[in-house]
C-alpha cells in the first residue's frame, strides 16, 4: 500500500523546515535506566515498528511493571504510529518531559501508555506541564497523485482504479487500527479506555492547521492524563472545594459545558477536619444546569501546602449516603472519582500557569463548617457507642447533624408530631447502642436515621 501514489501520514502542522534525517525517527534503549528506559525521537516513518523492536530483548516488555517510553515526536506515518501504540499498550508507561512535543500520530502512541501490576494493567501516562500535547485528524497525501481532474489520459487509465484502491485501503488501515485502539481498556478499571469516545471524535474534526490541545488542567483531568512538572496545590476557600466538586461530576458524567463546570454558587456545603489523619471531608450539593452532590476527601501532607494524594470524590452521592438537608434528585449514578490536586483550580487553568513553587500552608480547619458535639467532653461516662461516636470525626459530624435535624423536626411537627418522634429516637438510641463501637453498624444507623429526619423536613 505504501508503494502506492498515496501515502498515509499525519499532518505535521507548524514544524520548522530541516533536512529529511532530523526528522527520522531515533530509538533507544537503556534497560538499566530508573526512567525512560525507552525513548523516542523524531517523525515517525514507515519500518519504525520493526526497528523499534529489533532494539528490545524477546518477549517484552515483562509480566511485571514494565519500562517507560519517553516521547519527542512531531508525528509521521500514521499507521506506524498506531502500530506502536498498539505494541505500547501491552504494559509499557508513556511520559513527555518538559519542553517537548508529542504531536499527531505520537499522541496515540502517549494515550496507550500502561503498566503492569499484579492484578493487571493500569493508565499510566504523564506529560510535563510544559510539555506539549496535541492531535488532529490524519490525512491522505495526495500531492504526488498521478491523477488529473477532468484529464481523459489520466482518469480514463487503470492508474485510476490502482490509486483509488490505495486510497480505499489507506483509509480503512486507518479506521481499523484507531478502532482497536479505542476498544482497549485499563483492566483495572473498565470504565477507562485508552481513547476516550469524545477524544477520538474532537480529534477528528481538527483538520490542517487546527490542533486539539491538552494544554489546560480541564483537559489532563478529561482525558485522564497524569501530569508532573509543578508544585502541589490545596484547597485554600470554600470556592475550591465547591470547584473540585462540579469538575469530578463533569468527569464522572462527561458533561464538560463550560456554563456548568464555571459556576460557582452551591446550595449546601457541610465540611468536617479529622486533626488525626490531617483530612477535610466535605459534602457539597449544587444545583444549576444539572444537580450535582459530592463527598470528598483532601488528604494534607504535613505543612500543609500539599496533599499527600489525590482528591478522592464520591460523585453523584445517593440521598441513603448524603448527609446534607438539601438534597437535588437526578439520573446520574454514583462514580468514584481520583482528581489530581490541580482539581481546585478553574479547569480552564493552563498547564503551564501551575505553580513552581510550593504556596503558604492552608489551616484546614477553616475550610471546616461542623465539630464534634458538645457532650463528648462534658460527659465523664460514656457507653461503647459513645466512646466511638467522640473518638470519630465522622460520628462526630453525624451527631451533630442529627441533634440539628431532629430539632427541626421538632419545631416543624409541633406538639402531635413531638411525642411520635421522641419515641422514634428512643428506638433509635437503643438501636445505635447495640451497635457498640463497630463503626461501620454505627455508620449505617446515623445514615438511616438522618435520611428519615430530612424526609419529615422536606
Amino acid at each position: 500500500m505504501r508503494n502506492a501514489v498515496f501515502a498515509l501520514v499525519a499532518m505535521v502542522i507548524g514544524v520548522p523546515a530541516l533536512p529529511p534525517k532530523a526528522w527520522t525517527a531515533d530509538f533507544t534503549v537503556d534497560l538499566k535506566r530508573t526512567d525512560c528506559q525507552l525513548r523516542m525521537d523524531g517523525e515517525i516513518a514507515a519500518g519504525d515498528f520493526d526497528k523499534f523492536r529489533q532494539k528490545l530483548p524477546k518477549n517484552y516488555p515483562p509480566i511485571e511493571t514494565g519500562p517507560t517510553l519517553c516521547l519527542n515526536s512531531p508525528g509521521g506515518d500514521f499507521v506506524e504510529g498506531l502500530k506502536i501504540a498498539d505494541f505500547v499498550s501491552g504494559g509499557i508507561s508513556t511520559s513527555i518531559a518538559a519542553g517537548a512535543a508529542c504531536e499527531s500520530a505520537c499522541g496515540w502512541i502517549f494515550l496507550a501508555g500502561l503498566s503492569r501490576n499484579r492484578a493487571g494493567t493500569e493508565l499510566s501516562r504523564a506529560m510535563d506541564a510544559h510539555a506539549t500535547l496535541s492531535f488532529h485528524a490524519p490525512y491522505i497525501d495526495v500531492g504526488n497523485a498521478t491523477i488529473t481532474p477532468g484529464n481523459p489520459a489520466t482518469s480514463n487509465s487503470l492508474n485510476l482504479k490502482a490509486e483509488i484502491q490505495a486510497y480505499n485501503q489507506a483509509v480503512g488501515e486507518i479506521g481499523r487500527n484507531l478502532l482497536a485502539l479505542a476498544q482497549k481498556y485499563a483492566t483495572l478499571d473498565v470504565s477507562q479506555p485508552l481513547v476516550p469516545a469524545a477524544l477520538l471524535a474532537e480529534a477528528l474534526v481538527k483538520v490542517g492547521n487546527d490542533k486539539l490541545l491538552v494544554n489546560t488542567t480541564g483537559a489532563a483531568i478529561r482525558w485522564s492524563i497524569r501530569v508532573n512538572g509543578y508544585k502541589g496545590l490545596v484547597p485554600r476557600t470554600k470556592a475550591d472545594v465547591v470547584r473540585a466538586c462540579i469538575t469530578a461530576s463533569a468527569a464522572a458524567d462527561q458533561f464538560w459545558d463550560d456554563d456548568f463546570l464555571t459556576a460557582s454558587a452551591y446550595d449546601e456545603y457541610l465540611a468536617y477536619y479529622d486533626a488525626g489523619s490531617k483530612t477535610l471531608v466535605a459534602e457539597v450539593v449544587v444545583s444549576g444546569i444539572k444537580g450535582i452532590a459530592c463527598e470528598l476527601e483532601f488528604k494534607f501532607a504535613d505543612g500543609f501546602a500539599s496533599l499527600t494524594d489525590d482528591i478522592t470524590v464520591k460523585a453523584n452521592i445517593e440521598l441513603d449516603e448524603s448527609v446534607t438537608k438539601t438534597w437535588i434528585r437526578d439520573h446520574y449514578g454514583p462514580k468514584m472519582i481520583y482528581l489530581p490536586d490541580f482539581g481546585v483550580l478553574n479547569p480552564k487553568t493552563l498547564l503551564k500557569d501551575l505553580p513552581g513553587a510550593a504556596g503558604k500552608p492552608v489551616d484546614p480547619r477553616s475550610l471546616a463548617t461542623i465539630q464534634g458535639p458538645a457532650w463528648c467532653a462534658t460527659r465523664t461516662t460514656k457507653m461503647k457507642d459513645e466512646e466511638a461516636i467522640c473518638a470519630s470525626s465522622k460520628l462526630s459530624v453525624y451527631d451533630v447533624l442529627l441533634s440539628r435535624y431532629y430539632a427541626e423536626a421538632i419545631a416543624k411537627g409541633g406538639n402531635a408530631a413531638k411525642s411520635k418522634l421522641e419515641s422514634e429516637q428512643r428506638t433509635w438510641l437503643e438501636w445505635r447502642r447495640a451497635c457498640a463501637d463497630e463503626s461501620d453498624c454505627l455508620v449505617a444507623t446515623y445514615h438511616l436515621r438522618i435520611k428519615q429526619m430530612k424526609d419529615r423536613l422536606q
